[in-house]
């Protein structure tokens, strides 16, 4: 049991974190007119790299330490360096293709990576079929698309956008699971450090070369601006390991599911709080159907881990 409660320990951990820097980043965007994705990344992983040298000069690095700090190698650099190109693809093709659709369209087509990734989990590595977790996948797929159906419109470049986003998500979730098991020693906290280090020169390139950084204005802010700033740094190293951890102890698909769930929350958070969220039956339904499919999904794989506990006894 003690592995059942780490496992959705995990989960939960990744989805407050995940649910944490979108709720921070939607506030910065909207109430400082701040819409600049990359520098916050840039500042996000100078933090990581920063924060994980630091911690592990101070905190035992043990076997036993959850986020162990690896010593940076020449062989570490080679081995992550595919997922910091994942990563940095699949948050490429997420900006620039909410700049071709609406933020509900977006979601809804983002929502399809579960059974992308279901799908490769049958095809590419065998997992057996099993009803109750092809019934959530289908249930989170089909709401995420019903929640957007009014806002759907004939813009085939960015559901193709949106679409490489979802292949480059799938493709980073399942590299960096097969890294974990091939290197354990490039555990999540290895893979978070490496990915934040591997990543800063791309991103301040994407800073200077994608952005106006004259429109930055990092200088002339309220104090608000900049604890904001702050927080959404701190949150962007906390999703980062937490991401990887959760792929490493649960699976790309578990991930995935919780990533949709934090969207539901957010959702309905945004209904309450930001003016530009508005409410439709359509979404009602949609965010029903797909919260309906994530709690299929969780108590199809809880039904498993059981079994699977039951059988070491």
């Amino acid at each position: 049991m003690n592995s059942i409660l780490y496992k959705v320990f995990v989960c939960l951990f990744y989805g407050l974190c995940s649910f944490g820097l979108s709720f921070i980043n939607k506030w910065i965007f909207a109430f400082y007119d701040f819409k600049f994705p990359f520098i916050l990344l840039l500042l996000q992983f100078v933090f990581n790299a920063g924060f994980s040298v630091t911690y592990g000069a101070f905190v035992d690095n043990g076997p036993k330490a959850i986020w162990k700090v690896p010593k940076l190698t020449l062989d570490g650099c080679k081995s992550c360096l595919i997922i910091s190109c994942t990563f940095l693809s699949n948050v490429s093709f997420g900006v620039i293709s909410l700049t071709k659709v609406s933020i509900p369209v977006f979601l809804a087509i983002r929502r399809m990576v579960t059974i992308l990734i279901y799908i490769v989990d049958l095809t590419y590595l065998g997992k057996p079929w099993k009803i109750l977790e092809f019934l959530g996948v289908v249930l989170i797929t089909v709401g995420g698309i019903l929640s957007a159906a009014n806002d759907f419109y004939a813009d085939y470049f960015g559901y193709f956008l949106v679409m490489m986003n979802n292949a480059a998500t799938v493709l980073h979730f399942n590299l960096c699971k097969s890294l974990s098991q091939k290197k354990p020693e490039l555990d999540a906290g290895a893979q978070t450090f490496y990915m934040s280090l591997l990543s800063i020169p791309v991103l301040l390139c994407l800073c200077l070369f994608a952005e106006d950084t004259n429109s930055y204005e990092l200088f002339d802010r309220a104090k608000p601006f900049y604890i904001s700033l702050f927080i959404t740094t701190v949150m962007g190293c906390l999703l980062t390991f937490s991401q990887a951890l959760c792929i490493n102890v649960n699976s790309p698909i578990a991930t995935s599911v919780t990533g949709n769930c934090k969207d539901i929350l957010a959702t309905i958070v945004g209904l309450l709080v930001f003016p530009d969220v508005l409410i439709t039956p359509w979404l009602l339904i949609g965010l029903a159907a797909s919260l309906s499919g994530a709690i299929i999904y969780s108590y199809s794989k809880l039904l498993d881990e059981l079994q699977k506990s039951s059988k070491v006894k």
